[in-house]
């Protein structure tokens, strides 16, 4: 059974890297594909409020409940600070940076909306 948790954790770390690749770039998709930005933009707009704000996005303590129940050990803080802050050399995500990282998913966004409708006219 705890192989079972074990695979379903890795599939919400899947779900949850693919959901910040979208939140980041998604909006490049728009230039193709217009009629994304109902999905894109509640969900830039999620991920934005999630760091700014400072909430927990639900898949960090899924993943971390599965973990445990496949018998591995939680990883502590938060999924930014486990798997994506590591990759830029860093390994505390403080509150200013959460909320800096918040707004530069917020601002990128808006000037890509701004970009795909400047090209659509």
């Amino acid at each position: 059974m705890k192989p079972v948790y074990r695979l379903i954790a890795e599939l919400v770390l899947a779900v949850h890297l693919l959901f910040v690749a979208f939140a980041l770039l998604g909006a490049l998709l728009l230039f193709a594909w217009p009629a994304l930005i109902w999905l894109q933009l509640p969900i830039a707009i999620w991920a934005g409020l999630i760091m700014v704000v400072g909430w927990t996005c639900p898949l960090t303590p899924l993943e971390k409940r599965l973990r445990v129940q496949a018998g591995q050990q939680a990883f502590g803080g938060g999924f930014v600070e486990h798997y994506l802050l590591p990759l830029f050399g860093r390994t505390r995500l403080t509150e200013g940076l959460q909320r800096a990282i918040g707004w530069v998913v917020l601002a990128s966004n808006g000037l890509l909306y701004l970009l795909v409708s400047w090209y659509a006219s």
